[in-house]
């Protein structure tokens, strides 16, 4: 009805939360509100769903139960008056009510007042389920609206900035990040915290708040006078009034489009008013142009800090910052040279810096940083990440470096040699030089997720990686390797629950009965012509097929593989989806 099937071109529909009359736009489709037994089943539905992301120790038996029987149940649920939203954060509340609560009397108090007589105003509800929160989740709550409405939020980004803010409680096994997720997981668990993508790995990559509980929060945040954030962007140049208690300084703008930093900048330089309290610095949505601020040295208490622009030096000074903690830097004019001094940042964990070289003298270890990105490495140079012992997480770029090799008996393009990072788990290299062959690989064993782009490799050069024991997630892109035609033999591939190809020439890939025993997920990304294995149809693992800009010859192999999973092994679960296919 919305979309009738015409030949008019594209259509664009847009939603809202409020009925408003505009010209550009044909007579609204109001969506009606739930019926109590639509109310009642969405509810359960709900409740039952998060109640199964709580510890089992904790977890308590669906409804309807002992403390919500049918007929309370019901109630709650016409209370709610229709609207999804309600019931969903109604939901959230009572899985993480104690059981000796009188569930429809605390309820009700939401819904008794005044002020949320209106259908689509939630605030009660929320408040009733933030004031059943542990004060250190309120806070992190609460920081939500220091981040943009309506977009998605990176979760590492969201786990650094309250490890920065100081919002954890200390916990002697878990890392700080791993508490923070544990946090994150606990708001989704109240219904509080939406999700919106999830990695290849299937953990969280981004989530969202809906803009009901992001004005709750910068409202409420207002109310308690928490955390003073400066996010105009007039608060991080000229002269600016005196900011005593701001410790948070956020730019955000929309996604795609960044503000340049003033020119020419006043004599006096930026954040004049800006005291050393401040403990995070967010610029990354602003050219701050060729200089890094001298003023930023005096901040010594930063604990993130993000920026962009175009320097290609970041200055001896930055020691200077010896609480930082996470350091982003987005350069837009090629190479980014790290001093020496960046290796005397001893409580550094996060440092991601676009195309990065260090020098190789007097460096000492940093042994709290987990994850790097995106340093430029040759073999000759590879010592250096001897100085990263502890890394998990390393994106880098492999630059071309011809010699002679022990381990082969012959010359052969040396790539650096990472075995020895026993923790690496998640490695991403981009290779620039020519195609030179035979190579060698030396990745540590407990690599979980490798993906490789622009190597130009003939497939044979891939036993090195197939052979990997703890490997569940690769990622071959741009023409990661070459050639027609991938062989892949028994047993390889052992633990690999992830494969994606993109940008990839292949187009015979022949699998073994017993390779990829573990394998649920393959994405195809502008692969034309190649035809996925007949023998994937008998897979007791694989769960999902995507193919992304491909031809026709590979939408119909994944359609066969589909009906086999579905017919015949009856995996009612199995999925194959197909966007934007290329015709042959």
């Amino acid at each position: 009805m919305c979309f009738p099937d015409n030949p008019n071109g594209s259509r664009i529909l847009v939603t809202s939360g409020r009925k408003y009359e505009d010209p550009l736009f044909d007579e609204p489709l109001l969506v009606r509100l739930l019926t109590p037994e639509e109310s009642w089943e969405l509810l359960q539905v709900k409740y039952n769903h998060l109640r199964l992301c709580t510890r089992e120790e904790f977890r308590k038996p669906p409804i309807p139960n002992e403390n919500c029987p049918a007929e309370v149940g019901k109630e709650i649920a016409v209370n709610c008056r229709g609207l999804p939203l309600a019931i969903v954060l109604v939901a959230g509340f009572l899985v993480n009510l104690e059981d000796d609560n009188d569930w429809l009397t605390i309820t009700e108090e939401a819904f008794s007042s005044e002020t949320n007589r209106d259908v689509g105003d939630c605030n009660e509800i929320i408040e009733l389920s933030y004031k059943n929160m542990p004060g250190y989740l309120r806070q992190c709550f609460l920081y939500f609206a220091a981040l943009p409405m309506s977009t998605e939020i990176s979760v590492s980004k969201l786990t650094w900035l309250w490890v920065s803010e100081g919002f954890l409680r200390r916990d002697e096994v878990k890392k700080p990040e791993e508490v923070a997720e544990d946090y994150l997981n606990d708001l989704m668990g109240r219904s509080l915290v939406m999700e919106a993508r999830r990695s290849s790995k299937g953990g969280l990559k981004s989530c969202r708040i809906h803009d009901y509980l992001y004005h709750f929060c910068r409202d409420k945040s207002k109310a308690e006078k928490f955390l003073p954030v400066a996010s105009r962007f007039e608060d991080f140049f000229l002269d600016t009034p005196f900011i005593p208690l701001t410790r948070t300084m956020i730019y955000s703008s929309e996604p795609g489009w960044h503000r340049s930093w003033p020119s020419p900048l006043p004599e006096k330089g930026p954040f004049r008013g800006v005291k050393e309290l401040v403990r995070v610095l967010d610029l990354g949505c602003i050219n701050i142009g060729n200089t890094f601020p001298r003023e930023i040295r005096r901040l010594v208490h930063l604990r993130f800090l993000s920026l962009q622009g175009r320097m290609t030096v970041i200055r001896s000074w930055i020691s200077m910052l010896w609480n930082l903690e996470t350091f982003l830097v987005k350069g837009r004019e090629g190479e980014v040279t790290l001093p020496d001094t960046f290796f005397s940042m001893k409580r550094l964990r996060h440092a991601h810096i676009d195309n990065c070289t260090f020098s190789d003298s007097n460096l000492s270890q940093l042994e709290c940083l987990q994850t790097l990105s995106t340093p430029s490495l040759s073999y000759d140079k590879g010592n250096i990440m001897r100085s990263f012992p502890f890394l998990q997480k390393l994106k880098c770029i492999f630059l071309e470096s011809w010699g002679h090799s022990e381990k082969l008996g012959e010359s052969c393009n040396r790539f650096p040699v990472l075995d020895f990072l026993s923790q690496l788990e998640s490695l991403n290299v981009i290779y620039q030089g020519g195609v030179l062959q035979p190579c060698e690989f030396n990745f540590p064993s407990n690599l979980k997720k490798l993906t490789l782009s622009k190597f130009r490799l003939p497939w044979v050069e891939i036993s090195a990686i197939s052979a990997l024991p703890n490997l569940e997630v690769l990622k071959l892109l741009s023409e990661a390797f070459e050639g027609e035609e991938w062989n892949v033999s028994d047993e390889e591939f052992p633990k690999l629950k992830f494969l994606k190809l993109g940008n990839l020439n292949i187009t015979r890939w022949n699998v073994s009965d017993d390779a990829f025993s573990c394998l649920e997920q393959i994405v195809l990304q502008n692969c034309r012509h190649i035809e996925i294995p007949s023998c994937f149809g008998d897979s007791c693992s694989l769960q999902k097929i995507e193919v992304i800009l491909c031809g026709d010859s590979v939408s119909l192999s994944a359609r066969k593989i589909e009906e086999i999973q579905c017919e015949e092994l009856a995996n009612s679960n199995f999925k194959v989806i197909i966007q934007n296919p290329n015709r042959d």
